[in-house]
């Protein structure tokens, strides 16, 4: 529940701000870094004032309805979300010998502190707020590398209103908020598929979700080496072609090798009650990362219109909603099925619906 909290505050705290940083320095723009880096402090200040205060009313009226932990998530988002812009800053360096050993750093060292907390018999509450705790500590770090040269912290004390008026601060609320709805129904499913068919069912949807799911997370991060690219240029067809075959067959590879894994029994059988959906997201790979480049590159692009990538995404999330309306209405073995149509069916129609309004390059 926890990280699903944290997850949800990223939501909020503008998380398309890395990718209009980009612009920002590909422009050697300092006063719209600026802009950027405080607009995204300022809001994740304001989501800890605003849980502190519910915190405080709650415990005044004896009905502690958000825990401490949540209080300190909150805290610590302040100190996490603001300063992951190294991580754009290397992007737009192509420095992904950097990118990758940075990352691979922290998450061994996030790994590690859980597993020596848990040992020494400490709650996982205590161990995921110590987690989250030096990821703060690790992204203050990396951030202070190069801040000196990105931002102009003076102006900061000067022209603080101001600032959110820069429209680079503004494109990247635009871009950030236009994307709250399709991100948080990744969310908002799970609890109503627990709610409608209890946490036994819940349990094989997430099983099947994160196994269709995770290779593909795994590989989209590849693609960061062209985000300097798409601040001027689209992706083209042949490249969004190749990219939508080479992941196709690996979906479809996929596919097959856990269908052969599930039916043959040991210890793959438990993955057989969620199969079809974890075939439909492995064989859907190749529509997902389309969407996933395409998308990115859309919101990197100066070119782009944030009202119409709001646009694309309600309406691809309210068909989404259909198929999950459908499917908690059908039988279990249906729901699955249709649960997990409804990524690609979001994925497809967000993609139709972007390439209408701003094309491919040549």
């Amino acid at each position: 529940m926890y990280f699903s909290i944290f997850a949800l505050i990223g939501l909020i705290t503008i998380p398309e701000t890395g990718k209009i940083f980009i612009r920002a320095l590909a422009k050697d723009d300092k006063p719209s870094a600026t802009a950027l880096l405080w607009s995204r402090f300022v809001v994740s200040v304001l989501i800890f004032i605003t849980t502190s205060g519910f915190f405080l009313v709650s415990q005044a009226f004896a009905a502690p309805f958000i825990p401490p932990a949540v209080l300190g998530i909150t805290a610590l988002c302040v100190l996490i979300y603001p300063f992951d812009l190294y991580l754009a800053k290397w992007q737009s360096q192509k420095n992904f010998g950097a990118y990758c050993t940075a990352e691979s750093i922290k998450y061994v060292g996030v790994l590690g502190i859980f597993i020596a907390l848990t040992a020494m018999g400490h709650s996982i509450t205590i161990s995921l707020v110590a987690q989250l705790g030096l990821i703060a500590v690790f992204h203050i770090i990396s951030f202070s590398l190069f801040a000196r040269h990105a931002f102009d912290f003076g102006s900061i004390g000067t022209n603080t209103a101001a600032l959110f008026k820069v429209e680079e601060a503004i494109e990247a609320r635009r871009f950030s908020y236009a994307g709250i709805l399709p991100a948080s129904l990744e969310h908002i499913d799970k609890l109503l598929v627990g709610w409608v068919f209890g946490l036994e069912f819940l349990g094989i949807y997430t099983l099947a979700y994160s196994t269709g799911r995770t290779i593909y997370n795994m590989l989209k991060p590849g693609f960061y080496i062209y985000y300097r690219q798409f601040v001027d240029t689209m992706p083209g067809l042949s490249m969004l072609r190749v990219i939508g075959g080479v992941f196709t067959l690996v979906g479809v590879i996929c596919s097959i090798l856990f269908w052969f894994l599930s039916v043959s029994g040991g210890a793959m059988q438990k993955f057989q009650p969620g199969a079809a959906a974890t075939i439909i997201l492995f064989a859907s790979y190749g529509i997902a990362m389309v969407r996933a480049v395409y998308g990115q590159a859309y919101i990197l692009n100066v070119r782009s219109d944030a009202l119409h990538l709001l646009k694309a995404t309600t309406l691809a999330s309210f068909a989404s909603l259909l198929l999950l309306a459908l499917a908690l209405v059908s039988s279990p073995a249906w729901a699955l099925i249709l649960l997990a149509l409804q990524y690609p069916l979001r994925d497809g129609l967000t993609l139709k619906l972007l390439a209408n309004h701003h094309g491919t390059a040549a």
